[in-house]
């Protein structure tokens, strides 16, 4: 027969898993505010010695439209500065940043992006609000509540979308406008 002698140190001391804990916390902090941050920007970051703007990614506060641009098909023509178009009318729209989506992502409960506004499933859709709309006229005289481009080297693709949701999942077909395509 085999006896064991009681315990004598009992149970540990509270502030021990305490401290266990917080240190555990602190390395979670560590990872995901130290390291996490600095391995994303080496996996994303371009070049060196490529020109600015030109490593992969869009630099925040970069004005992308920008210049005198001609409608594909001829007609319609506009000036860009950054939020605000100015038609060849005179009239002004501008609009302020809400969303970027990429183009395979729901443009309307049946459509995508890329197959409304037919650009690759890979691009980049940014998605403005309209803040001021001067008399446009880019939805046959109706109001103007949103603006999806998808912008290339050469000019831009253009969806304008009735007042109302902005688009995505919940947005009927109905609300679309027609697509304008403009080159620089």
């Amino acid at each position: 027969m085999t006896t064991t002698a009681p315990s004598t140190h009992g149970q540990p001391p509270r502030w021990a898993a305490f401290g266990i804990g917080l240190g555990a916390f602190a390395a979670v902090l560590i990872g995901a505010f130290g390291v996490e941050p600095a391995l994303h920007s080496l996996m994303t970051a371009g070049p060196t010695n490529a020109p600015h703007g030109k490593g992969g990614q869009v630099v925040v506060g970069e004005t992308l439209l920008s210049g005198h641009y001609d409608a594909a098909e001829g007609g319609r023509s506009l000036e860009a500065e950054g939020g605000v178009l100015v038609m060849d009318n005179g009239k002004r729209i501008a609009s302020a940043p809400h969303r970027l989506v990429a183009a395979d992502e729901l443009a309307t409960t049946q459509s995508t992006f890329a197959g409304v506004m037919a650009v690759p499933v890979q691009a980049q859709i940014e998605v403005r609000r309209v803040v001021s709309d001067e008399g446009s006229h880019l939805c046959d005289g109706q109001p103007v509540g949103w603006l999806a481009f998808a912008i290339r080297q050469d000019g831009f693709v253009m969806l304008p979308v009735l007042q109302g949701p902005p688009p995505g999942a919940l947005l009927a077909e109905e609300r679309l406008c027609d697509l304008q395509d403009f080159k620089h």
